[in-house]
């Protein structure tokens, strides 16, 4: 949990569960990671929805120490941003980690993310700034609406 905003808090069952509750009735999406041999929970993919600009944001968090860095992470994300990517009302899909977190920043470009944009800065680490990378991948989602530019050119020509 060295990258997440969850470090910040103490969770007990109750806030897990408050967590989990948080997601019925919503747009927003949660599944937990568990291991296939042993069904245990080693963390949760999270993908908050913006209906209105046709948004999913992906988030995840391996947070069992013996489960990160063997690649359940990765597959994790991938299966989620697969399924995201034949949603048809999806326009974009994001994601976004600190960019000490190497590991994130290796999976998300391993799936075909680009940088999207830096926020320079933005979160501290033992008091050490760090930027916050978001990358993105465009959904199937297209617009069926033209659209028209209003600068004064193509006004012009448009109308000779």
């Amino acid at each position: 949990m060295a990258y997440s905003e969850q470090r910040h808090r103490a969770h007990s069952l109750e806030s897990c569960q408050l967590f989990v509750a948080s997601f019925a009735n919503s747009q927003h999406l949660l599944w937990a990671i568990e291991l296939t041999a042993t069904n245990e929970h080693i963390g949760n993919i999270t993908v908050s929805i913006d209906t209105n600009n046709r948004l999913a944001d992906i988030g995840i968090l391996i947070g069992a120490q013996h489960g990160q860095g063997k690649g359940f992470g990765q597959l994790a994300w991938n299966t989620v941003l697969q399924y995201l990517r034949t949603r048809i009302d999806i326009y974009k899909i994001t994601g976004g980690c600190m960019h000490s977190n190497r590991a994130m920043v290796r999976i998300m470009e391993s799936c075909g993310m680009t940088l999207d944009c830096v926020r320079a800065n933005h979160y501290l680490i033992n008091d050490a700034p760090q930027d916050l990378l978001y990358y993105s991948i465009p959904g199937c989602w297209t617009s069926t609406q033209q659209h028209f530019s209003t600068t004064s050119n193509q006004s012009q020509e448009t109308n000779r």
